[in-house]
């Protein structure tokens, strides 16, 4: 697509762009109106490692571990229930993009950002959803202050776990504070297929 053809947001500033991170992904931080921060993540593009990300869709536990590398271990809580689980390409893949946000919403919050929106389309979508749910138990579980909020915006994004995900995800977002647009033709939102 020709990034000419979109014109720029008139009153958000773009103040970082992360490098390639994990199975090809990015992601963009905007400051809104100078106290509204915008975590914008890229959805998929033509390589193996992107599609890969979309493709390692097996369930695991929505609580766990992964070992990444000997020095990476990441540590997620997606959800508090034992039968849920979620898509394991987007939890790899958002290993690498806590490990970059997570600096950044500290440094938010020290110059007094406390609202923080995610969004994402397709496949940034079903990471938006993956990163939300770890960022919000983070806050849950008072390891990020209480006093951000967080609001979720995800447009055409595939499913990023199962049921109990589901219903766990919607009870920690915050009475409503995640918000799915989709087109009732379009493939994506019905995978991967359950």
């Amino acid at each position: 697509a020709n990034k000419d053809l979109m014109p720029k947001p008139k009153y958000s500033k773009l103040v970082y762009q992360s490098p390639v991170l994990g199975l090809d992904n990015k992601w963009e931080l905007w400051i809104k109106d100078q106290h509204i921060a915008i975590i914008g993540i890229r959805g998929s593009i033509m390589s193996t490692d992107s599609w890969l990300a979309n493709l390692f869709a097996v369930q695991i536990p929505a609580k766990g571990q992964l070992t990444i590398a000997e020095d990476f271990v990441f540590n997620y809580k997606l959800a508090e229930s034992p039968k849920a689980a979620v898509h394991a390409g987007y939890v790899f893949s958002t290993a690498f993009l806590v490990r970059d946000i997570l600096p950044k919403i500290d440094s938010l919050y020290k110059i007094g950002i406390k609202d923080i929106i995610v969004s994402g389309h397709s496949h940034g979508g079903g990471l938006s959803y993956i990163l939300a749910a770890n960022l919000l138990w983070q806050q849950k579980d008072g390891l990020l202050p209480q006093d951000i909020r967080f609001k979720i915006y995800t447009t055409a994004s595939p499913k990023p776990g199962n049921l109990y995900f589901a219903y766990d995800y919607d009870r920690v977002a915050l009475d409503g504070w995640s918000y799915h647009v989709v087109n009732t033709e379009d493939w994506v939102p019905q995978t991967p297929f359950t």
